[in-house]
């Protein structure tokens, strides 16, 4: 941007006097205030009209076997696309998808060629054990490789159905993070449950207090609001924060990616918040810690153990995210608070949580105690319920 515009740009969406008058210091000018406060207009509504006039996104998606679904989101997706695009014709938006096949044996790639021949879509093919996290992280590299960087990437699960509305609330999000808080940051779409609008699925969530992990969903409101966890079902990221943060940890293989990303920007001081609407329709598949204790119930030794070393069912990505994000002594009260209150001993397999080399032994190889405290019944494994855990 040349120093004429920014000029002109200066004295066109803001007012001297205003500024004169909000930055004095004992009826002294500061020019340092001055300045900085000046500067800071600039971007906020440079960045503002910047959405508005940058209409690339790069879509990112990963799948496996999920092909009606899949079909669906797009569908999807784009009618939201032109709507917003009618209703805008002065700042329409383009989509670019990146997505990731991860073996796929359901024809999902051919019937995304067939249905949207002509939309710009790169499928990427995986090695079939790609899961969430790395899929997403694949098309997401891709996306990067672009001569001209995008100036958003919007992360989409394969199972949302987006409403028309979900552009309108991703830019409403965007600018009301930028008008209060002076900064760029991260936007999850609220979603329902396909079948209850009243029941919240996906999003963000509050913690309840800093001393545990237990977070609360947030709810629909007038404004969007500031959250510590967000989900990726629907979640845009400004180019900006890309730079700043790159995209998801390398460690991660099916979950917890999303929820590590927002305190990783948390920790860079930049917003996370949700849309003030629900714009997307998500099923909630994860269980619940009884219902997988259930399941496991029904099962035979072998293939519990089958079914817990699994990535997609595995704790590795749950031990990453506490060694990542979580304070050892914070864990070691709660252990202690619960082993008080139940009169149950903790195992020692599970001290290994509270330090890198223990999470490193138990990630890599599971060793017999922790699985049997892990998941040998009745003990659960809630004994340590952050969020998070798929």
């Amino acid at each position: 941007m040349k120093y004429t515009n920014i000029i002109a740009y200066f004295f066109q969406y803001t007012n001297i006097n205003v500024i004169l008058n909000k930055k004095r210091l004992n009826q002294t000018y500061n020019k340092k205030c001055l300045g900085n406060y000046a500067i800071k207009l600039i971007f906020i509504r440079y960045n503002k009209k910047r959405l508005f006039m940058k209409t690339d996104i790069a879509t990112i998606i990963t799948c496996f076997n999920r092909k009606n679904k899949t079909i669906a989101c797009l569908k999807n997706l784009y009618k939201a696309c032109a709507l917003y695009n009618v209703n805008h014709q002065t700042s329409t938006i383009e989509l670019t998808v990146f997505l990731t096949d991860d073996g796929c044996t359901d024809g999902t790639a051919d019937a995304i060629k067939a249905e949207f021949c002509d939309k710009n879509i790169h499928i990427i093919k995986g090695n079939g054990h790609c899961y969430w996290a790395g899929g997403m992280r694949l098309a997401w590299k891709e996306a990067l490789k672009a001569s001209t960087p995008w100036e958003y990437y919007l992360l989409i699960n394969d199972d949302t159905i987006v409403l028309s509305n979900v552009f309108e609330e991703l830019i409403r999000t965007h600018n009301y993070v930028l008008e209060t808080t002076g900064n760029v940051g991260i936007y999850s779409g609220i979603t329902c449950d396909i079948n209850d609008e009243t029941k919240i699925t996906y999003g963000g969530e509050i913690f309840k207090s800093n001393n545990k992990g237990d977070s609360l969903a947030v709810k629909p409101s007038d404004t969007p609001k500031k959250v510590d966890l967000t989900n990726a079902n629907i979640l845009l990221i400004p180019k900006r924060v890309i730079e700043k943060i790159g995209i998801f940890h390398k460690g991660y293989i099916h979950g917890c990616a999303d929820y590590d990303y927002s305190l990783t920007a948390q920790r860079e001081n930049i917003p996370t918040f949700t849309t003030a609407h629900i714009c997307g329709k998500c099923e909630f598949d994860h269980m619940d810690g009884k219902s997988e204790i259930d399941r496991l119930i029904s099962m035979s030794f072998n293939e519990r153990k089958k079914y817990i070393l699994h990535p997609t069912h595995s704790d590795k990505d749950y031990l990453l995210f506490i060694k990542r994000n979580c304070a050892p002594l914070r864990l070691f009260a709660r252990l202690q608070a619960e082993n008080r209150q139940t009169g149950t001993r903790i195992p020692s397999a599970d001290f290994g949580i509270l330090f890198p080399s223990g999470i490193s032994a138990l990630s890599e190889k599971p060793n017999i105690s922790a699985f049997l405290f892990l998941h040998k019944l009745p003990v659960k494994r809630s004994i340590l319920p952050l969020p998070g855990i798929r």
